[in-house]
């Protein structure tokens, strides 16, 4: 039941798919044109164009999503960060627009803006949070008017199949599914229900602008960093925010103690975050031959997210490299993962995210050296 329930989306695609399927081929038993399209165009074209429809939809639907949440984002007065489709983002860099390549597993794209204000005040986000799914359903809704008047075959199947598209995704975004990664409705969700959260997330955001400027959480105002410092916090993510803190200060042993703490209270995020969280003691517990601490967080769970997940930020590449090096003694598979890391930091967009990772793989090499002498 527990395994049913973290692969619910992909119970959903396939689910989806067999209805999409089934509904189109009653439609098309319907055409009376049918057997004349097939003896002119043939089988296997047809089937060819029915899967460029679908790959052509997913691919329009979820630009048409991210656009959705963009349009509403510079409405509100949001402040652009990125916009990625894929792994292929434009970002705003100290003021300039530059594409660039990164992606974030499990989705297929992102629009990412900061709210105005400060960090810690309520912000408007309900109208960002569901522009993207009611994109798809406008467009969705669209293409089966087009269906309706129109007679030709290529544009109903196209029109079909699109629709369709839109209607999963305004599906698995809208309604509330617990998954590795939030999704549109349970962030809402949870912005509505707890305060910590809101400023957890307009926090973020702000940071995230600042990450892309090679800046990190002490360059906010004062004001915002003593707030989060003297925030006694009911939830992790409050915590998750003072360690990374004192993480990007290279304050560890501060850092370790904030993390551990935040992993001891209920964390409101999705299983990444959690993962991300416990990600950080794991590094942290083996830089510091913490054995016992290692040994109780990294789990087969953990295992799966580092390799799947994490390993697609750059958060992964520093625990999965101090692990290699300084617990598995394993220098050559080590050193295959380091030049791994040197070709995807060049395309990262988070600039100071690479500056800190570079720093905690500098650590486990001296650390790694120490041992040799």
């Amino acid at each position: 039941m527990k395994k049913l329930k973290k692969n619910k989306i992909l119970i959903l695609t396939i689910i989806g798919f067999i209805i999409i399927s089934f509904v189109n081929t009653i439609l098309i038993a319907k055409r009376t044109d049918v057997i004349y399209i097939k003896e002119n165009y043939g089988s296997v074209f047809l089937i060819t164009f029915d899967i460029f429809s679908i790959v052509a939809s997913i691919f329009i639907q979820i630009f048409l999503h991210e656009l959705g949440h963009s349009l509403a984002a510079i409405f509100s007065g949001y402040d652009f960060i990125f916009f990625r489709l894929g792994s292929f983002a434009f970002v705003k860099k100290n003021g300039k627009l530059k594409i660039a390549k990164f992606e974030i597993p499990g989705t297929g794209g992102q629009a990412l803006f900061a709210p105005k204000g400060k960090a810690y005040e309520n912000f408007s986000y309900k109208l960002y949070m569901y522009a993207g799914i009611i994109s798809n359903l406008f467009f969705s809704i669209l293409a089966f008017i087009i269906m309706y008047f129109n007679r030709n075959y290529f544009l109903d199947q196209f029109s079909y199949f699109f629709a369709s598209v839109g209607i999963y995704i305004f599906l698995t975004n809208g309604l509330k599914i617990d998954a590795e990664i939030s999704n549109d409705a349970m962030q809402v969700k949870l912005l509505d229900k707890y305060e910590e959260y809101r400023i957890f997330i307009k926090y973020n955001l702000k940071i995230a602008r600042l990450l892309v400027d090679g800046k990190e959480i002490k360059d906010m105002d004062q004001d915002e960093v003593d707030f989060i410092l003297s925030c006694d916090n009911q939830f992790a993510e409050i915590g998750i925010l003072k360690g990374d803190y004192y993480s990007q200060n290279l304050d560890l042993d501060k850092a370790k103690e904030e993390y551990e703490k935040a992993l001891d209270k209920e964390v409101l995020s999705d299983r990444l975050q959690k993962q991300a969280l416990i990600n950080e003691i794991i590094y942290l517990s083996i830089i510091k031959k913490d054995q016992a601490n290692y040994e109780k967080y990294f789990s087969k769970e953990f295992e799966f997210f580092l390799d799947n997940f994490l390993l697609k930020l750059v958060n992964g590449y520093y625990t999965k490299y101090a692990k290699l090096l300084l617990i598995d003694k394993n220098e050559k598979a080590a050193e295959k993962l380091k030049t791994q890391y040197i070709r995807f930091r060049k395309n990262y967009i988070f600039e100071s995210e690479i500056r800190l990772a570079d720093k905690k793989i500098q650590i486990v090499d001296q650390l790694a050296k120490e041992v040799i002498q």
